[in-house]
């Protein structure tokens, strides 16, 4: 892959909205937006793979 194309790619992906994994009182495990964890007091475990995790593992890596 050409690395102008990667990094057009990375600055796209970096453009998605933060996912995290926050765990309510409840104790359950949930994927939500930061905003939404704050606003409901969930407690913060930590950030969830996401779309540029993968690309870059992909392309970096010379995987299919």
């Amino acid at each position: 892959m050409e690395l102008d194309k990667l990094l057009a790619q990375v600055e796209d992906a970096r453009k998605a909205p933060l996912r995290v994994c926050c765990r309510t009182p409840a104790g359950e495990l949930i994927v939500t937006s930061v905003e939404d964890c704050a606003r409901q007091g969930y407690r913060y475990f930590h950030i969830v793979a996401d779309d540029l995790d993968t690309l870059l593992d992909r392309e970096l890596n010379h995987r299919p």
